[in-house]
């Protein structure tokens, strides 16, 4: 499927606390687990925002997130050889770089949501600084 890349700046960075984003704070917890972006995801994670921001039709964006999310499923599954806990490390940045599309897109409720799945995970994990890390970008959202 191809999609139509639009020339425009992330807006992933901002929220920034102390010079750092929360997507560079979650980053730097997460030291050896890198959630890598192949160009197919890239385009499919890109189509989403747009189909968000411009209100596409629902089975369009439907179609799209499938495709993005087995990606990232794929993703998940290609480290087989991976420890248990750094699988669940990768899991947990998937919930997140998924939140993040709906941060882009302005949804910030669905952001929201998201981020408390994906804390919810870290912290039946017992990645106690990753959850409360996800907790404090929760929290700057109230106020």
């Amino acid at each position: 499927m191809e999609y139509h890349i639009p020339e425009r700046q992330s807006n992933l960075e901002s929220h920034a606390d102390n010079g750092l984003s929360f997507a560079d704070k979650f980053r730097d917890l997460l030291p050896g687990v890198e959630l890598e972006e192949p160009i197919e995801m890239l385009e499919a994670r890109t189509a989403v925002i747009e189909a968000l921001a411009s209100n596409q039709n629902s089975d369009f964006l439907q179609s799209i997130w499938i495709e993005y999310t087995n990606i990232c499923e794929q993703i998940v599954d290609s480290k087989t050889d991976t420890d248990p806990q750094s699988r669940a490390q990768l899991q947990i940045a998937t919930l997140v770089h998924k939140a993040l599309i709906f941060r882009e897109a302005g949804d910030m409720q669905r952001y929201s949501e998201d981020l408390n799945d994906a804390e919810d995970y870290a912290f039946n994990m017992h990645f106690d600084e990753i959850a409360e890390a996800i907790r404090t970008e929760l929290e700057s959202l109230i106020g």
